[in-house]
C-alpha cells in the first residue's frame, strides 16, 4: 500500500510541476497588458505566462525612412509558445505614447492561431503614422487569448 501511495504523489507531484510557470515567466491574467519602453527595432520582452501560453517578444521595426507628415509600414513580430494541448487565437493590439503617456498611434493586428504545442512567431505588416513613431517612447500592449 505504501508503494502505490509513494507512486501516486510522485505522479501528482510530477504533473504540478509540469504545470508550473517555466523559470524567466511571471503569471499574467487574460489578457495580458502592460506597459514598456519603446525603441523602434528593439524587442520587448514581455515573458508572460498566460494560463500555458507562453509570450516571449514584441518587435516593431520597419525598413522604410520614418518621415513626419507620412505614413509608415511597420513589421510587428510577436513570438511565443503554446504548451497547450488545443488552439489559442491571439488578439493584439499596440497602443504608442508619448513622453507625456499620451496615446498618439495604434497597431491593431489581426487576430491569429497559436498551435497545440508550438512556438509561433508571427509577423504581421500595419501602418502608423511617421510622426507617432518618432514621438513614441512607450508602448501599452494589450494580448488576448481565446482559449
Amino acid at each position: 500500500m505504501q508503494r502505490v501511495m509513494a507512486a501516486f504523489a510522485a505522479a501528482l507531484t510530477a504533473g504540478l510541476v509540469s504545470a508550473q510557470t517555466p523559470a524567466g515567466y511571471t503569471t499574467a491574467d487574460n489578457p495580458f497588458q502592460g506597459d514598456y519602453a519603446f525603441a523602434l527595432g528593439s524587442a520587448i520582452a514581455i515573458k508572460a505566462d498566460v494560463k500555458g501560453l507562453l509570450l516571449d517578444s514584441v518587435t516593431v521595426s520597419t525598413s522604410a525612412e520614418v518621415r513626419a507628415g507620412a505614413n509608415v509600414k511597420c513589421q510587428v513580430r510577436v513570438q511565443g509558445s503554446n504548451r497547450l494541448d488545443n488552439k489559442v487565437t491571439l488578439t493584439t493590439i499596440l497602443l504608442l505614447e508619448n513622453a507625456a503617456g499620451r496615446g498618439i498611434g495604434k497597431l491593431d493586428l489581426k487576430p491569429f492561431k497559436a498551435r497545440p504545442a508550438r512556438a509561433f512567431d508571427e509577423e504581421q505588416s500595419v501602418e502608423v503614422a511617421g510622426d507617432s513613431l518618432k514621438a513614441a517612447v512607450s508602448v501599452y500592449i494589450f494580448i488576448q487569448g481565446a482559449f
